[in-house]
């Protein structure tokens, strides 16, 4: 379960901070885009294990890319935060990838 929350809530954090840096002006496209990012990401990660972990992964995909481009939006130093933010994106998913079990 803590898998298919960290990958659909970083994936739609990343993806609706990164854009909504990016394209400022778009935040009703960045949202929408972000919450399917986050939606397909954690949904993804979850049904690989159980529906109920599935729809756990699916719910923070959604919360977490509703909430991102508002976070985005309001970052002064951008620069600083988008780099910190992708180093603990690709940090969680090696991460993931360890915690994976294998047969």
């Amino acid at each position: 379960m803590n898998i298919s929350i960290a990958a659909g809530g970083f994936g739609a954090a990343s993806t609706g901070i990164l854009l909504i840096m990016m394209y400022p002006f778009f935040y009703t496209s960045v949202t929408i885009l972000s919450v399917l990012t986050g939606l397909m990401v954690g949904g993804f990660f979850g049904i690989l294990f159980d529906y109920q972990t599935g729809l756990t992964g699916y719910v923070n995909g959604l919360m977490m890319g509703l909430m991102a481009p508002m976070a985005g939006a309001l970052i002064d130093n951008r620069f600083l935060f988008l780099l910190s933010m992708e180093i603990i994106l690709i940090l969680t998913y090696g991460v993931i990838i360890l915690s994976v079990r294998r047969p």
